[in-house]
């Protein structure tokens, strides 16, 4: 997958992210923008699996994941209110995760995956092995389907059947590389600087709203 494409899921990941979001803080009632929602972290799980690979300093990845998650956690509390590390905590330990198995070291990766329960990040458990499913299973489509249904089966009692609609994921994924006509392409930074702005601006909007 060229970047271009790329950029267009991450697109994506973007739009359905901030739906959830709008749903979260502004339309806490209406289900459909949770669910539309769900969508969204599975594409950033497959995001961070593709970057494995092109990256050529995945260090630096990771520390740029944590550099970046410390910045903007106290927007994040201020915003939802909870005293969990935001998301780019789970990409950085995910994509700690995907390193490890890339090393071969299948029990420092499990140890790993075991961060997102011992420590309070967005998606828990759940997200960091998300991240690492996707990896190892980017190249196999119905191996990825039936690990991420299987996943979803396993955490259902903890994340409710809502989470069962992050399935329809898979299907931008899969298809994604025939979405040609977009040419969508924009700095790897830009949405770094998007995720603490558009909470600012919901935070914002909800203050007003009230």
């Amino acid at each position: 997958m060229d970047k271009r494409h790329s950029d267009s899921l991450k697109l994506m990941a973007v739009i359905f992210m901030v739906v959830d979001h709008v749903g979260v803080l502004l339309y806490p009632d209406l289900i459909i923008f949770r669910i539309i929602g769900r969508l969204s972290f599975p594409i950033f799980a497959y995001l961070i699996a593709l970057g494995a690979d092109r990256t050529k300093n995945i260090t630096s990845y990771i520390i740029r994941l944590l550099m970046f998650g410390v910045l903007v956690q106290e927007v994040y509390v201020l915003v939802f209110g909870v005293y969990r590390l935001n998301i780019f905590f789970t990409l950085a330990f995910g994509l700690l995760a995907i390193y490890a198995y890339k090393e071969k070291n299948i029990l420092i990766a499990f140890i790993v995956s075991l961060l997102g329960y011992y420590i309070p990040v967005s998606y828990s458990l759940y997200g960091v092995i998300t991240i690492l499913i996707f990896y190892i299973f980017k190249e196999y489509k119905i191996m990825l389907l039936i690990g991420f249904f299987l996943l979803n089966l396993i955490f259902i009692d903890k994340y409710t059947q809502l989470q069962l609609f992050s399935m329809f994921s898979l299907v931008f994924i899969f298809l994604e590389s025939r979405i040609s006509s977009l040419k969508i392409s924009f700095n790897k930074y830009l949405f770094y600087g998007f995720y603490p702005i558009h909470l600012i601006v919901l935070y914002l909007i909800k203050g007003v709203l009230r």
